[in-house]
């Protein structure tokens, strides 16, 4: 699960800018050597999660599509 953390704007929602996201584990995932980072494209509204040791791999990403 992934949860973004930021003040809530006065139409309801979270701005981008000083926008932080949490990344809440599984039960069986161990935190203790993996760091994350979020990593967004204002381009193609998506967002991913990335692994910052070293792979650079994708962990978990959401992408908005209009329609």
């Amino acid at each position: 699960m992934v949860i973004a953390v930021g003040t809530e704007g006065t139409d309801g929602t979270i701005p981008t800018s000083d926008l932080r996201w949490t990344y809440v584990p599984s039960g069986n995932d161990a935190l203790d050597a993996v760091s994350y980072a979020g990593v967004v494209d204002a381009t193609n509204p998506s967002i991913e999660l990335k692994n910052e040791n070293g792979t650079g791999s994708t962990v978990a990403g959401i992408s908005v599509i209009a329609g």
